[in-house]
């Protein structure tokens, strides 16, 4: 048969928080972040990323949905609107590999 990347390294490879766990784990350099499914969490993942900063969707690719912030109100928006976004068009959730 022909030899091929492991599937978890596939899984790896789809999801951005475990990318960058891993990244992490390797002791790569990489930037704060957080992640978050409401308010709260956002506001945990603002007090430690801080500003400026980049809010995009765990799933996806590209540029869509990606928004920088460099406040809170810039922050609590775009976090509306990604989320907006993910609840109005279900194939923006599917993302092979994440949880």
């Amino acid at each position: 048969g022909l030899r091929a990347n492991p599937v978890s390294a596939y899984a790896l490879a789809r999801s951005k928080d475990r990318t960058r766990s891993a990244c992490v784990e390797a002791g790569l350099p990489t930037p704060r972040v957080g992640t978050c499914r409401t308010e709260e969490e956002l506001a945990k993942c603002i007090e430690h990323v801080q500003y400026p900063m980049i809010l995009k969707p765990a799933s996806g690719a590209g540029s869509a949905g990606v928004y920088r912030a460099d406040n809170y109100d810039e922050a609590i928006k775009a976090f509306h609107i990604i989320t907006a976004d993910l609840t109005a068009n279900s194939n923006l959730n599917w993302n092979p590999g994440c949880v």
